[in-house]
């Protein structure tokens, strides 16, 4: 996984389902200040946190780790 792209991945995906930062966290079982932290780069998740997140997004682990793609 790549550190600098997690940040910009987490929100982009979370954003691309419509969810708050209070929902995903509610599924993921993590606090909303940790999302939070995580879509500013303050922070990286544990490899089990990560594969919450991406569990609660709807995606695997490696979506994270992708390039955001661009709004066409």
């Amino acid at each position: 996984m790549s550190a600098a792209q997690l940040p910009a991945m987490l929100k982009a995906l979370r954003e691309q389902r419509r969810m708050t930062r209070l929902t995903l966290s509610i599924r993921a079982g993590v606090s909303e200040d940790a999302i939070r932290s995580f879509e500013k780069g303050k922070g990286l998740p544990s490899a089990e946190v990560l594969a919450r997140l991406a569990a609660a997004l709807g995606a695997d682990v490696g979506a994270l780790a992708a390039p955001p793609k661009e709004a066409a």
